[in-house]
């Protein structure tokens, strides 16, 4: 079923689905039973759907948006779920497996309590049933995918239920996924909307002076008492970072979410600039009488637009850049503003044991701050003293997929930006199950992402 949708989708891996590799070690135990979403619209769906049939439904409607909702497992063993969505779901597409028993689609339908379903028979035995077939052997030929397509168009005429959330009933076991919002990283969040990426970035001064060569610690002293706009948004990043650590990943993660939005935002008119650049080079190139002039002015505009959304470009190794700096600055000047920084060694410490991704060397300085990830380190060897390690550096030309790669062996969640790639080096600490260890002759394995 959900290798069928993940067809439908805009990417391939919309859906967690059997299909995926390591599906042969068996269904992951967290999956069944549980209920992906995703919004149907032009930036989720593929082109054959949009085209065919989300379009033209728009078109002919208000403000709806269509929901789909993907029930992993067999429904039959998820009553409390199937009795959930039926709160809200305007029809259910079923897909029938050819293992389905007759007394297993009455015990369905009893279930369901409702006509409103749209169904296919998957790989059936019988071949000479009247019933809608899609054979799985065939999703790679659209004529096959259409069938699904029209599944969909079919659901979409049944009547949409109102639904008010407030009075949703949830069951016994079932609550619905905590979000990762949180107010300390909302309030470092609306700190950086009040004053934008660029402006955050340009108060960032201790890492600037990096990029400018200017090594001396006594200048980012004053720098760093200048600059009360710095030491607030410093106190509010801290608050963060001295929550437990569950709270603590969460806000990380609202964190690196909120700031990819507002970057994004931030700098969408220059990547439209880029863009229209891109395409104006790649016609002057394409023609047979060339304008070496024009051709070296585009590349510099290209380039100028390029460092305009790097400079709008804000994630959380903008953020660690600057405690790398403020924690050498406490550690020389005894000063109260700077002497809580020298705590937080300890909890990125927590973090890189726990998973979290952290920047090994500044990709736009190309400097390694080595103080401070030394600190970070020791915290760690402190819970481990002997920890046994072993190291994975992976290296490759510019958007080759090196990040990519990385995150389907290791599901790894490197930092990314809104920026042209990878900046710089990222590491992350990945520990093995105890029988590994005892096979390999290692505690874990430190993975570095390289641009």
């Amino acid at each position: 079923k959900s290798s069928i949708l993940n067809r439908l989708m805009a990417t391939e891996h919309m859906f967690s689905s059997a299909s995926e590799p390591g599906a042969s070690r068996g269904t992951p135990h967290a999956l069944s039973g549980s209920v992906e979403l995703t919004w149907l619209i032009q930036e989720t769906c593929s082109i054959g759907l949009w085209k065919s049939v989300m379009q033209p439904y728009y078109k002919n409607t208000t403000t709806e948006i269509v929901l789909l909702a993907n029930l992993h497992g067999n429904a039959i063993e998820y009553f409390e779920q199937v009795e959930w969505l039926q709160q809200f779901a305007s029809c259910f597409l079923v897909f029938v497996m050819p293992n389905c028993e007759q007394e297993e689609w009455d015990q369905f339908t009893k279930i369901v309590c409702s006509e409103k379903f749209v169904y296919a028979m998957v790989d059936p035995k019988n071949d000479e049933t009247d019933d809608l077939i899609i054979e799985t052997r065939n999703l790679m030929k659209d004529e096959e995918l259409q069938k699904a397509r029209l599944m969909i168009k079919e659901a979409l005429e049944y009547d949409s239920v109102k639904v008010d959330f407030e009075k949703v009933r949830k069951g016994e076991t079932l609550k619905l996924a905590e979000g990762i919002d949180c107010i300390e990283s909302q309030r470092v969040i609306d700190f950086v909307r009040k004053n934008t990426c660029l402006g955050t970035k340009q108060m960032m001064q201790l890492q600037k002076r990096l990029i400018n060569h200017n090594d001396s610690k006594e200048d980012g002293f004053e720098l760093w008492n200048k600059n009360s706009q710095l030491q607030k948004l410093i106190k509010l990043f801290g608050e963060v970072l001295h929550l437990p650590l569950e709270i603590r990943k969460k806000a990380m993660a609202h964190l690196e979410r909120d700031l990819y939005h507002i970057s994004s935002e931030e700098s969408s008119q220059a990547r439209k600039e880029v863009m229209s650049l891109k395409n104006q080079l790649w016609r002057i190139s394409g023609m047979t009488t060339k304008n070496s002039g024009q051709l070296q002015y585009i590349k510099g505009e290209i380039i100028k637009k390029l460092d305009k959304v790097d400079s709008m470009s804000l994630g959380l190794e903008h953020f660690f850049r600057e405690l790398g700096e403020i924690y050498e600055i406490a550690l020389t000047n005894s000063n109260h503003t700077t002497q809580s920084v020298l705590k937080y060694a300890e909890l990125y410490a927590e973090l890189l044991i726990d998973g979290h991704a952290i920047e090994l060397l500044d990709g736009d300085a190309g400097n390694m701050s080595g103080t401070w990830l030394s600190a970070i380190c020791n915290e760690v060897t402190k819970r481990f003293p002997e920890l046994r390690i072993f190291v994975i550096s992976i290296l490759g030309l510019q958007s080759s997929g090196k990040s990519t790669l990385l995150n389907a062996l290791f599901a790894c969640k490197f930092a990314v930006s809104v920026g042209r790639c990878t900046r710089g080096l990222f590491m992350r600490l990945v520990f093995l199950e105890k029988k590994l260890c005892e096979e390999l002759k290692v505690d874990a394995i430190l993975i570095i992402d390289t641009e």
